[in-house]
């Protein structure tokens, strides 16, 4: 029987299952394109189609890939004297372009990426290489080159893996095609905004970083809690975590309906602070028991060392809380009568207790805790949470959490963003200003914590701010005069490992009247 094969190859094009085709291969695209390119080079309405292959580079080799084209360049110029012609001004130019992405590599801004492509076509043979002479015309005009002979060989296809790659920055990239240049589209993955600077959408899952904690900065009135709202509405969509707001100001009540929020009254009790937490040992529970006393009385330096002592011994098993009372009055009746609304007074509901157990989201109303309380109250709220089981991811919200960097708090806050990660918590810290984080070791151990920082409005941009988001000129600009909400959307910057980018953040109508509860 004879066989019958289904591939034949002509001069200019190769017949495959009956359809006529050819490619036409992109050897070189110049550092910046326009937006036509991706509109004619993707456009399938004519036959066309595209394959590609593309990896990034990391940013070493980037780097010393574009330092090699500037060292190709500089012989050129610096032999032609003052000599002035078009290929000269070109190559002035591209010098330039080469040194600021240069800059934008070292910074951060921009990425290389190892790009080979082929543009390939399907029509009838007259017309399928008018097409491809069509196109060609159409590169050579925008600087894009593509491979002079009549290339149609079918297994060519096969082998672009193996050829050599050219170089493309990712706004070129993002010009011919719409992806986005950080964490691409997962099915977890929440809608966070749109990269200002490729108009790609960037959607994140936090759950796929390092610590899928968060730190949300910037200047009161410029849209921090909505900008938190937002992304919690989004994320009950995505992933229906259970949500915990601790909420200093009152500000969230709005949006129960939609993260099915019940209301805790811890002012009125709820807690025994002297119950361990099972994760943290002996000494760690005496920390965290005289950081929250220390909050509502005045402890001296002798307060606490008495204090420690006798903790320390209660944590470690030998003694019970009547026990503990009787061993700290006679150490120092002084310092007991100090503490002593803790055990008989006002304030005994946090130690003669027993600790709720509530599941789901929940709202920490804390609207009327006169302010000079609101650390306390706001470490005994996170308190809770990290006492409770769940069976569910948790999203914990803690707005102004600049009540808790206190030297009194930090070092208790630390080691709670610390553990919580190993329970599927994920943190929210909102905060005022970046600079709050800079005060000790513990706050920045807490920033370093943290793999999603975004940053709004700041009117001192420290060099402690600069050296920690390696932050340019241009950078440092806009988060003094342009971050923020402007009434319309809200520009913001945004920083997680491998990616940075300002981002343009609005909300749909649906999502806006969820979030301010009107429906």
């Amino acid at each position: 029987m004879r066989r019958r094969y289904n591939f034949l190859q002509r001069d200019n094009y190769y017949i495959k299952d009956g359809s006529i085709k050819t490619t036409s291969r992109i050897v070189d695209i110049p550092y910046s394109v326009s937006e036509d390119f991706r509109l004619r080079y993707v456009d399938d309405s004519d036959g066309a189609r595209i394959i590609i292959h593309m990896k990034p580079v990391s940013s070493d080799l980037a780097w010393s890939i574009v330092s090699r084209e500037i060292s190709k360049i500089i012989p050129e110029l610096e032999t032609s004297g003052n000599l002035i012609s078009k290929q000269l001004e070109k190559k002035r130019l591209e010098k330039e372009n080469l040194n600021l992405l240069k800059e934008e590599i070292t910074s951060g801004a921009a990425k290389l990426y190892s790009f080979n492509a082929l543009v390939g076509f399907t029509d009838f043979p007259r017309r399928i290489l008018e097409k491809k002479m069509n196109l060609r015309k159409f590169f050579s005009k925008i600087g894009v080159k593509t491979e002079y002979k009549k290339y149609g060989d079918y297994r060519y296809i096969s082998r672009i893996e193996n050829e050599v790659s050219f170089y493309i920055e990712a706004k070129s990239l993002a010009a011919i095609l719409p992806i986005n240049r950080g964490y691409l589209l997962d099915s977890n993955g929440v809608f966070i905004g749109i990269d200002s600077t490729t108009d790609s959408p960037i959607f994140l899952n936090r759950y796929k970083l390092p610590s899928s904690h968060q730190l949300v900065l910037g200047m009161t009135g410029f849209g921090k809690s909505y900008l938190v709202k937002l992304m919690l509405y989004r994320e009950k969509i995505v992933n229906d975590p259970d949500v915990i707001i601790i909420d200093p100001m009152g500000e969230y009540g709005k949006i129960k309906n939609f993260t099915n929020s019940k209301t805790l009254d811890l002012v009125n009790g709820g807690i025994n602070i002297f119950k361990p937490i099972e994760f943290m040992n002996p000494k760690e529970n005496t920390e965290r028991v005289i950081s929250l006393l220390s909050l509502i009385f005045n402890l001296s330096e002798n307060d606490k060392g008495i204090l420690d002592a006798e903790l320390t011994r209660f944590f470690e098993g030998s003694m019970e809380i009547n026990s503990l009372m009787e061993a700290i009055n006679l150490k120092n009746k002084e310092t007991f009568n100090k503490i002593s609304p803790i055990f008989e007074g006002s304030l005994k509901i946090f130690s003669r207790g027993d600790n709720k157990e509530l599941s789901g989201s929940l709202w920490i109303n804390l609207g009327e805790v006169p302010k000079q309380l609101l650390p306390f109250y706001m470490l005994l709220s996170l308190e809770f949470v990290m006492r409770q089981k769940s069976n569910k991811k948790r999203i914990v919200v803690i707005d102004e959490a600049h009540y808790l960097l206190d030297e009194k708090t930090i070092v208790t806050l630390e080691r709670y963003v610390r553990h919580a990660r190993h329970d599927d918590i994920s943190m929210v810290l909102i905060s005022q200003s970046a600079n709050d984080f800079f005060k000790s070791k513990f706050s920045i151990s807490i920033l370093e914590n943290c793999s999603i920082h975004i940053l709004l409005r700041h009117q001192n941009v420290s060099d402690e701010i600069m050296d920690f988001y390696h932050f340019d000129e241009n950078l440092k600009y806009f988060i003094k005069y342009s971050a923020g909400f402007d009434g319309k959307e809200t520009l913001a910057y945004l920083q997680i490992p491998g990616f940075r980018a300002i981002v343009k953040i609005k909300s749909t109508e649906d999502e806006h009247e969820g979030i301010e509860g009107i429906r």
